[in-house]
């Protein structure tokens, strides 16, 4: 018995032994959920310390800094400014001018003038062979105009005073050399029912003559008279109004 006092129970893992021998299934337990948490811990600082050693490397506040999405967004949403287009031309609503048509060459003398002057002056004889074949009294620009295509209309007779006049075809080259000679022999000219209009005056005693041109698209009329002082300044400006009158109505 006194043996039995005398020996001490050995105390290694003698707490988690039962009394059959089997150990404590309470203190393995606690064990494993300390062993689990310690883990948890760890981790977490583990996780911690990685991120605040990425934070104070990169020295910038990942907030502030532009996202991908928001520029795409900004960009797909900016509205295009609207670029000038040019004014289209202003188009003309009036209808063109059609240029007026060419004048024909008559062919009869009593085609040429209004009937008012035929009145007056028609029933003196016309183109009578006892007159002169020429119509200017100026050799230069009767020469000129007797080798133009055109009519020749002398009324009268010889011991009548008489009066003359021709339409003739012409060039503008022919126009401006015509011009030209009827200044040349003292004509004065000037611009007169949309053509050109010279005149020369010649006194001889108590007689005249008179002559006048007018050009007017591509024609050239020309008249002819000699009389008594003091019907001068009428009756050749009557007979080239006449015709111009007839020729462009």
């Amino acid at each position: 018995m006194g043996s039995r006092d005398g020996l001490q129970p050995e105390d290694s893992g003698a707490s988690d032994v039962g009394a059959s021998g089997e150990p404590l299934k309470g203190s393995s337990s606690k064990r494993r959920v300390w062993l689990l948490v310690g883990g948890i811990l760890a981790a977490v600082v583990i996780i911690t310390l990685v991120v605040v050693f990425f934070l104070t490397r990169s020295g910038s506040n990942p907030l502030s800094s532009s996202t991908p999405s928001a520029s795409v967004s900004a960009s797909a949403t900016a509205v295009p400014s609207a670029s000038p287009t040019a004014a289209p031309p202003a188009t003309s609503s009036a209808a063109p001018v059609e240029p007026a048509a060419p004048v024909a060459l008559p062919t009869d003398c009593y085609k040429i003038f209004d009937q008012a002057y035929l009145d007056t002056y028609g029933s003196a004889e016309l183109n009578s062979p006892l007159l002169e074949p020429i119509i200017s009294r100026i050799p230069d620009i009767e020469a000129l105009r007797a080798s133009l295509p055109g009519i020749d209309c002398r009324w009268g007779g010889p011991t009548e005073g008489g009066t003359a006049s021709s339409v003739n075809a012409v060039t503008p080259a022919q126009q401006d050399e015509a011009i030209a000679l009827a200044v040349a022999n003292g004509a004065s000219c000037e611009d007169w029912e949309e053509g050109t209009k010279c005149r020369i005056f010649q006194r001889l005693d108590e007689w005249y003559t008179a002559e006048e041109y007018f050009f007017r698209d591509g024609l050239w009329v020309s008249t002819w008279l000699a009389g008594t002082i003091g019907d001068e300044n009428t009756i050749t400006q009557e007979m080239t109004s006449s015709i111009e009158s007839t020729l462009w109505p």
